[in-house]
């Protein structure tokens, strides 16, 4: 739903931006409209990153206790040298 609004958002910044560039900059209440559709637009994707990044597990990463058991100890390896 998200990614939807700022698709919206981003649609009507485009066409704003066109009509301003047309009218060649001339139009304050379409100009302050833009801005304000940048600023929600902004907040929004704001907003879905904090609850993506909310949302993503943090875990820690596994490690197979029996890995390493066919390794010599690290002690072993010093006295090879």
């Amino acid at each position: 739903m998200i990614l939807y609004q700022i698709a919206q958002w981003m649609e009507e910044r485009r066409r704003l931006k066109q009509i301003i560039d047309e009218s060649e900059g001339g139009n304050q209440l379409l100009q302050y409209r833009k801005e304000q559709v940048e600023q929600q637009m902004l907040m929004k994707a704001t907003k879905w990153i904090e609850l993506e990044q909310k949302s993503e597990p943090q875990t820690q990463p596994f490690v197979n206790p029996y890995m390493f058991e066919s390794l010599p100890d690290y002690q072993d390896i010093a006295t090879l040298g």
